[in-house]
């Protein structure tokens, strides 16, 4: 796509905005690199992932790469990583069969998309928003205290980050490659 004369404020703008000569169906978000395991390894941690000096982290949340090395996780470390969510994939493709012989009929159709990102969001991503439900597979595979009553008690390890209530503005919830 050409137009004519495009202004930006900045390279950042220009990198993020312009519409010369690419394709423009992107998805940003951040590069997760892993998880927290421990709150050591979160004091540990030079960069600021939730804005407010960590202080939001629980071990399992999710541990944001600084693209730019700032110190900081900001729109400037967000990265492309996918296609576009939320609107019709830029590639759609089908195809019909259709097959008989002596009296037995035969038809399939089958379609697909491509070039097109599903971004887990609202009960996936944001669990109990205004409260709502959330899907067994986040809950039961968490980060979580052994004791639920108990703040000294043990971590035990999962695959998804510590469960929040109504907290939609963490670092969690945030576009990423997971």
């Amino acid at each position: 796509m050409k137009s004519y004369n495009p202004t930006f404020s900045s390279s950042w703008d220009q990198y993020r905005n312009s519409r010369e000569d690419r394709y423009n169906g992107i998805f940003w978000g951040y590069e997760v690199t892993g998880q927290f395991e421990s709150f050591e390894a979160i004091n540990e941690h030079s960069v600021n992932i939730d804005g407010q000096g960590n202080k939001t982290l629980l071990p399992g949340d999710l541990i944001y790469k600084d693209v730019n090395n700032d110190g900081k996780i900001d729109g400037y470390d967000e990265r492309p990583i996918g296609y576009q969510s939320g609107a019709l994939p830029s590639i759609n493709f089908g195809l019909n069969f259709n097959f008989q012989y002596k009296g037995f009929d035969l038809t399939a159709d089958f379609s697909g998309g491509g070039m097109y990102s599903y971004n887990r969001n609202w009960e996936m991503r944001r669990p109990y928003q205004n409260g709502g439900n959330l899907l067994a597979s986040m809950y039961d595979d968490r980060y979580h205290r052994a004791d639920i009553l108990d703040i000294n008690s043990g971590w035990i390890v999962g695959k998804n980050p510590p469960l929040r209530f109504n907290t939609g503005g963490h670092s969690n919830y945030n576009k990423n490659s997971t």
